[in-house]
């Protein structure tokens, strides 16, 4: 049949090649009038090179060993300078938030224990006192631990802000005689009128500087008592040369040097200061604390099954009403 066509005849797009499959079905294909059998070949050759490309596409899989181990070096130093920009903004955020929560008065100053009268005072310590031995303290030892009213300062009258700053003038006011004695330079050395309890060292530093303009010309040294500042026979030495009027610190450290031999002296005290306007980053008090609170009940008053023998006399003298207590 094909020595019958003509040399110039096109197939119409209507004609079809019909094949046999295996099952006898024929399928049809349009044919293009304007492409060769050649274009046909074409077009199944970029078919099979397309998918050949696709399979040997480039991967991490595949690449080489220096330039991936080069790779990972790069990403673990961008890891490594990121966690440390967070670790230096957290820091930054924590310094800043330490700062202010220094210099700002009690945001809610009703919800200080210091600005109760004396009896709700008592009340509020006994529940410390609670929370600090456990509730199967009996009856006999809970009677023993307690501060009789008579010896709390009723400092509820002072309305005024209460912040490491205004701590001399709250004394002048509340506990004037105390404001007189340091005026005058103690006779004995290591021999405190007054003992300021702060909770943590920064506190301590700073209400040495802000107590300094108590002692006037006359008056003895404001102590700084911590443990990072110095050790305890350091501290011994510098109290047995010195003439102390205050001696401000955390409640730990003061208890030993209580305890100690040469240490702090208890001829001349006459009050206990309580820092209960400080707070801490989670709005504690001194008290709030769980270990500072047994600080203070165990090491400067001396109580509980370990209370220091020092804080046992300090206790001694607060219910023979030789010295009073004083929340701040």
């Amino acid at each position: 049949m094909a020595d019958d066509l003509e040399p110039n005849f096109l197939l119409d797009q209507n004609v079809a090649l019909a094949s046999d499959n295996e099952e006898g079905a024929t399928s049809t294909l349009p044919i293009n009038p304007h492409r060769s059998l050649e274009d046909e070949d074409d077009f199944a050759l970029e078919d099979e090179w397309s998918g050949l490309n696709a399979q040997v596409s480039p991967s991490q899989d595949s690449e080489d060993p220096k330039a991936a181990k080069k790779r990972k070096k790069k990403e673990r130093q961008r890891e490594n300078k990121a966690k440390k920009r967070r670790l230096q903004e957290e820091q930054r955020e924590t310094t800043a938030s330490s700062k202010v929560e220094d210099e700002s008065p009690d945001p809610t100053p009703s919800s200080n224990p210091a600005n109760q009268r004396p009896p709700d005072i008592v009340e509020y310590l006994v529940k410390m006192q609670h929370k600090t031995f456990g509730s199967g303290i009996s009856a006999l030892e809970l009677a023993d631990m307690l501060v009789p009213e008579s010896s709390i300062v009723d400092a509820s009258q002072y309305t005024k802000s209460r912040t490491k700053d205004t701590l001399p003038e709250f004394i002048r006011q509340v506990a004037p005689s105390l404001y007189t004695r340091l005026k005058d330079k103690p006779k004995s050395n290591g021999a405190p009128v007054a003992l300021i309890v702060a909770g943590a060292a920064l506190r301590v530093a700073d209400l040495v500087r802000s107590c300094r303009p108590l002692r006037g010309q006359r008056g003895g040294e404001i102590a700084k008592l911590f443990a990072k500042h110095m050790k305890v026979a350091e501290q011994v030495e510098y109290l047995k040369q010195t003439a102390v009027s205050v001696a401000i610190g955390t409640p730990d450290r003061l208890g030993k040097l209580l305890s100690a031999e040469d240490g702090l002296k208890l001829t001349n005290l006459e009050y206990i200061v309580l820092d209960m306007t400080h707070r801490d980053a989670k709005n504690r008090t001194l008290l709030d604390i769980p270990e500072t609170r047994k600080e203070v009940f165990a090491s400067l008053f001396g109580q509980g099954s370990t209370g220091s023998t020092g804080g046992k006399a300090v206790m001694q003298r607060v219910k023979d009403g030789k010295t009073k207590l004083l929340l701040y």
